[in-house]
């Protein structure tokens, strides 16, 4: 589980998991699609913070919406989140967006590491707790293989620097 103090209501918290989430290694400037219609909730474009190393201790505690994002509300009580992404604007709150659409590009925001990427991941919206999210598993029409993260690990398919 992940907390972090929320930015909109200082003091309080969100809890999250990131368990079933996916980084896709693409290159800097890598136009972004939407994997499922809906509509745009929030996004982040503000950030300048980035850091390719891979310290955890300061990968794991950056300064607060130091990661570029948009987030993209299905109606469903699900919604996809699209981090590390650059300061340029796609898109607008509310904007209806279908599958296909570009919602930003990859950029340097938050911990990307040694190698640039698309960190993607679909959220289950908890509120029984408060706001809380958890990360749902998630398939691909052209893509068959396991998104375990310990599948992929064992593959060498995840890079742990």
């Amino acid at each position: 589980m992940h907390r972090r103090e929320s930015a909109n209501n200082p003091g309080k918290f969100i809890e999250s998991d990131l368990i079933n989430a996916v980084d896709f290694a693409l290159p800097l400037g890598t136009p972004v699609q939407v994997a499922r219609e809906g509509r745009v909730r929030d996004f982040w474009l503000n950030s300048d913070w980035f850091y390719e190393g891979l310290d955890p201790e300061i990968g794991n505690n950056p300064p607060i919406m130091s990661t570029n994002f948009v987030i993209v509300e299905h109606g469903d009580g699900t919604e996809t989140w699209y981090s590390h992404l650059s300061k340029q604007r796609f898109v607008q709150r509310d904007q209806v967006v279908s599958r296909g659409d570009i919602v930003g590009v990859t950029g340097r925001s938050g911990w990307i590491g040694q190698i640039p990427h698309l960190h993607f991941h679909v959220f289950e919206v908890l509120r029984e707790k408060g706001i809380e999210f958890r990360t749902i598993p998630m398939t691909f029409q052209d893509y068959s293989g396991s998104l375990d993260h310990e599948t992929l690990l064992r593959e060498g398919n995840i890079y742990l620097g």
